[in-house]
Formats: structure tokens, sequence, C-alpha cells
């Protein structure tokens, strides 16, 4: 019974040991970029478009059927919802270097 309960300890451990918080991260579009207004239902409506190079702060992932979809807060421009994986990179605010998807 003590073997079990230190195997148990043992990987409750070393899984929480290799979780790492990620910390803010910026969203950066590489091309234009559609903004929905919401990730869910049939139809996706546009609120609005990002240019190269526009920059949003990057939130949570949801999936929606098929697709997976990152929520996206922009200055000046609002609140939305991206397709993920399309034409941007995410980057660490706090180094500037991109994040790995």
């Amino acid at each position: 019974m003590k073997i079990i309960q230190i195997a148990l300890l043992l990987f409750l451990v070393s899984t929480l040991g290799c979780q790492k918080d990620r910390g803010p991260r910026a969203f950066v579009a590489l091309k234009t970029v559609s903004v929905y207004k919401t990730h869910k239902g049939d139809s996706l409506q546009e609120v609005f478009k990002l240019s190269p190079g526009d920059q949003c702060a990057a939130g949570r992932v949801e999936i929606e059927k098929t697709f997976g979809y990152l929520e996206v807060v922009c200055p000046g421009k609002g609140y939305g919802w991206v397709i993920k994986g399309v034409d941007y990179k995410l980057v660490d605010k706090a180094t500037a270097k991109e994040i790995i998807k």
C-alpha cells in the first residue's frame, strides 16, 4: 500500500512540475486577419480586420466544432475571436520572443 502512495505522490509532483504558466501573450498579425464577434454558432460575424503588424492581447483558446479560436483584445479596435493558427504569431510579452504553437 505504501508503494502505491509513494508512486502516486511521485506522479503528481512530476506532473505539476512540468506545467509552466504561459504568462501574458501578444498576438501579432502577419497578414490581414478577420476578427469575429463570437466563436459559437454556425455563422461567423466579422467585426473588424487586423492589418499586418497589428498587435493584440491574446486570451483563451476555445474549440468549437472543427476549428480552434483564440480570444483577442485589440487596442482601438475591440474584442473578438480569430481562427487559431491563421496568419499570425504569438509572442511572449515579457521577452518578446515568439512562442512555439
